[in-house]
């Protein structure tokens, strides 16, 4: 028999995690461990896969109702059988298939059932995560699109290659500016078709987050690391925000820690001619390195 799998422990939450602390701990998870990130790294592949069917469960109340009518006898890892009359539902996924990945797992498949992969997005240079399509309507497919902020920024146009009922289609979608988490992008004539009509696809835009770099409505907050001499002297840094385009920041003499620097319209887009603000935080540390003068010059700094 499959062996029982603690969903609510592989994305490291409570078993009481609302909705939104089970997705800020999957795209932590996602953003680690996706194959992007880690190429060649079966380990990692493994654990993406993991979360991304742990995310599956958890993210839809159904699913996730029951998952947890499993029962708690069943948390430490035993072998199990579902309870009798327990309803496996219908349900159909999309499984990105670039990264070759296998079907879900055993305990997956017992407890949920048969479930077939119909779509592929096959842009490689894409920052997509494990989208699920579900039927809106009879022929309109409904699914979720992970952008990074840096595609925010720096790409107006994603192409996408779809599998859809064994028609290949390529489908470029324009990113409009001042897009928001949550929003939704319709496609109007690329669902699924019948020898009449033709659905819509739309597209769920999720937002990720990376690292050193987090979102406040349209302004992006990052850390800039400088040494205690540049902090007490002043000093100019060169950095490359999410937009790409290298800025140069001035570090004023006296910065202490924790100093907030504002630069102007470098955030998120709000439309097509305003954006929000880029905020930079200072934080002080010492070179992993010194020569022996350098170190006497601290050391003279103390006394």
């Amino acid at each position: 028999m499959p062996e029982y799998k603690d969903y609510y422990k592989i994305l490291g939450v409570d078993r009481n995690a609302t909705q939104e602390e089970i997705k800020s701990a999957y795209r932590k998870l996602a953003l680690k461990y996706h194959p992007d990130r880690n190429p060649g790294n079966k380990e990692a592949e493994a654990k993406f896969k993991e979360i991304n069917e742990a995310y599956e469960v958890l993210s839809d109340p159904q699913k996730r109702k029951l998952y947890d009518s499993l029962g708690a006898n069943w948390q430490d890892g035993q072998n199990f059988e579902p309870p009798p009359n327990f309803n496996r539902g219908n349900f159909r996924f999309y499984q990105k298939s670039n990264f070759n990945f296998d079907d879900f797992s055993d305990f997956f498949k017992t407890v949920f059932g048969g479930f077939d992969i119909f779509s592929d997005f096959s842009n490689k240079n894409s920052f997509y995560e494990n989208d699920i399509f579900t039927k809106k309507s009879s022929l309109d497919i409904e699914a979720e699109l992970a952008l990074s902020i840096s595609d925010l920024l720096n790409s107006s146009v994603k192409t996408l290659t779809l599998n859809i009922d064994g028609e290949k289609r390529q489908i470029r979608v324009r990113i409009p500016k001042g897009i928001k988490d949550g929003s939704t992008i319709k496609l109007k004539g690329q669902g699924l078709r019948s020898q009449r009509k033709t659905g819509d696809l739309y597209l769920k835009i999720k937002i990720l987050e990376e690292n050193n770099i987090k979102l406040e409505g349209y302004d992006i907050y990052m850390n800039l690391t400088v040494f205690p001499e540049e902090a007490v002297c002043g000093t100019i840094k060169e950095i490359i925000p999410p937009d790409a385009k290298n800025l140069k920041i001035k570090i004023p003499q006296m910065t202490y820690t924790d100093t907030v620097l504002r630069v102007r319209e470098r955030g998120l887009y709000k439309n097509e001619n305003e954006r929000g603000d880029l905020y930079i935080k200072v934080k002080i540390d010492i070179p992993q390195t010194l020569t022996p003068k350098q170190k006497e010059l601290y050391c003279k700094m103390k006394e």
